[in-house]
Formats: structure tokens, C-alpha cells, sequence
């Protein structure tokens, strides 16, 4: 599918383009400013305009997206609690599941078109990431406290969700180097983290090895990425604080690849309508002036595919929240939260 977002405000990392446009076929981008070129003025979806800012979309990580539903137990978003780990050990395969895709859903709706998930129920939520039209990688906790998957090697290789879903592990313990080179021999993509005290290592990659992911955000070559619950994150709150003696926001907008082992997933673009309420000033200035209000985000396009368009989510319909709400309602019920 064929995209342009023609004559809008573009943030990139280094500068702001008053007038540009965003040409995105598949998973290609191009930017430029003034017209597009005529090769670039033909698609199957246009829109922006007057009053809209268009900037890279935001990443997410490390989420655990089947406690969106038992959000209400959570003591600490970095390190689960050992009852909420119980809870999502006894999950069944259809919680985890409507729990995972409606967390990614409200992830979407804040601006985020890429996820890093920690997952007990890894399956559940690959399937989830993938059908909520988001992209990421779901991890596989091995090794750590309060959980127990015996079978981690088939989940892992198994991993459901195609392009969209890069497999993954977290480790707990100091076997990394054994568990990762097992893995080498049997999958071409994964990412491997390493619990190290209080933060997570990057152990896999190569290009990223040793990037520490600490709470709540941090720039690296993965670019810039946050910890802890769904509903916590929505990252507009953050981009004014600064980082190393910058504004917040110049690491932010990096987020056009979700750690640059993925050829496909740059064109990641969301669309702000600044003309409404909360109003936006188009410099950083501007920006970090008004972090305390969410703005309105009309359109959310991840990996290509809109996910989010005139605020209405294109993937999650009714059919799919209404079924949610009758599972999570259950589950509630049955854990007595």
C-alpha cells in the first residue's frame, strides 16, 4: 500500500521541515520538502495537511503485555511481583491473548508502532502483536525467578507472527553465552537480553551488545525505548526531561528502526493533528511546552500498515473488544482482582 502524508510539519532527529512530505510504500520512506516528486505523488491514501506534524513512530520496551489485563496488582513495572508472575503462569492461551492485543491497542493509540515484549505466554502474545498490525519482538524469560518454561527452545523457534515478530529471550542466570549460541545454530533473527542487577544487556546482536536498557528511557544504537506497564507508557510525559544535557525529544524521534536488524520496518510514521485541542507548537520548543497534555494523534502507521487512522484503530474492531472484555472479565473475576 501506497501512502503519502503531503504537506505537513516533519520532525526528524536533526531538523524540522515546515513543509515536507512522507512517501511510504511498503517498507520503504522517503522524506522531502516542498511537492513530491511526480514519482512520489501518486498512492492508494493521502492525507496531512495544514496543522499536522508527522515524526517517527515510538518503540516500547520491556513490556509485559498479558499483566495489562491484572495492571491493577502491579507494584513495580520494571520487576513483576512473584503473584502477578503466578497469575500469568496459570493463564490459558485465550487471556493471554486478548490480554496482550488489547495492551498493544492502547500502545498504538499513544503513538507507538513497535513493542518489545517480555511474554510468559509468548505464543499468546506474538499472535497478539501481530494481529494488533504493530511490530516488534517477543521475549522469552529463561532462567528467572517465578517462572518456569520447559519448553522454551520450541516457543522460542516456533514463535507465530512472520515478519512482524522477531523472536527473542531474556536471561536470568549467567548461561547466556551457551543458551545464545544454541539459538545461532537454529534461527536466523533473534534478539537475547541478560538480566545484569538492575538492568537488562543486550546480548544479541552483535551490534548492540553490552546497550544496557534501564528504566524508564534510554538513547542507544536502539534507539529510544521505554520500560514497565502499557498503560504507564505513554511517552509524550517524557519528552522534555533531558538526557546527558539534551532535550529528550532529539533522542526520541530516532525511532525509525526497531534496532536496526530489521531491513523492513522504517517506515513507521505517526500524524499529530495540531490544530485541535490540545494545540501544538511546531519548533522542540514548542513541544516540550506542552508534554503535560497528550495531543491527537490521527494517524499511527507501523511497518507500512495503518494501524491508527482518523483515531480509530483499524485492526482491533468491535467484534474483537467485545470478546475481550468477556474474556478479561472472567479472568478478573477469577483471580479476585
Amino acid at each position: 500500500m501506497k501512502i503519502l502524508v503531503a504537506d505537513v510539519t516533519i520532525l526528524t532527529p536533526d531538523r524540522v521541515i515546515e513543509k515536507g512530505f512522507a512517501f511510504i510504500d511498503g517498507a520503504t520512506m522517503v522524506l522531502g520538502e516542498g511537492e513530491p516528486e511526480e514519482d512520489h505523488q501518486y498512492a492508494d491514501m493521502v492525507l496531512g495537511g495544514e496543522g499536522y506534524v508527522a515524526l517517527p513512530g515510538f518503540i516500547n520496551t520491556l513490556v509485559f503485555p498479558e499483566a495489562y489485563a491484572l495492571r491493577s496488582i502491579i507494584e513495580n513495572s520494571f520487576k513483576p511481583n512473584k503473584r502477578l508472575l503466578q497469575y500469568l503462569a496459570r493463564m490459558e492461551y485465550e487471556e493471554a491473548y486478548y490480554s496482550s492485543i488489547m495492551g498493544f491497542a492502547e500502545l498504538a493509540y499513544d503513538g507507538y508502532t513497535g513493542v518489545v515484549a517480555i511474554a510468559v505466554n509468548a505464543e499468546a502474545s506474538a499472535k497478539a502483536l501481530r494481529d494488533s498490525g504493530l511490530y516488534g519482538a517477543v521475549l522469552v524469560p529463561i532462567d528467572c525467578p517465578g517462572i518456569n518454561i520447559p519448553d522454551w527452545t520450541r516457543v522460542v523457534e516456533e514463535m507465530p507472527g512472520g515478519e512482524r515478530v522477531i523472536p527473542g529471550i531474556v536471561i536470568c542466570s549467567d548461561t547466556s553465552t551457551s543458551i545464545v549460541d544454541k539459538l545461532k545454530e537454529r534461527l536466523d533473527r533473534f534478539i537475547a537480553y541478560q538480566v545484569v542487577s538492575d538492568t537488562i544487556v543486550v546480548v544479541e546482536p552483535e551490534s548492540m551488545k553490552n546497550t544496557h536498557i534501564t528504566p524508564l528511557w534510554i538513547a542507544s544504537r536502539a534507539r529510544l525505548v521505554g520500560t514497565g506497564t502499557m498503560h504507564l507508557n505513554t511517552p509524550w510525559p517524557f519528552l522534555a526531561k533531558p538526557l546527558k544535557g539534551e532535550p529528550l525529544f532529539s533522542s526520541l524521534v530516532e525511532g525509525w528502526q526497531l534496532f536496526g536488524i530489521d531491513g523492513k520496518s522504517s517506515s513507521n510514521l505517526i500524524v499529530i493533528d495540531a490544530g485541535e485541542p490540545p494545540s501544538m507548537l511546531v519548533t522542540r520548543r514548542g513541544l516540550a511546552e506542552i508534554v503535560s497534555s497528550k495531543p491527537r494523534i490521527e494517524t499511527v502507521i507501523s511497518m507500512g500498515t495503518v494501524v491508527v487512522d482518523g483515531g480509530q484503530h483499524m485492526f482491533i474492531g468491535r467484534s474483537t473488544a467485545s470478546k475481550a472484555r468477556e474474556v478479561l472479565s472472567r479472568l478478573t473475576e477469577k483471580y479476585g482482582v
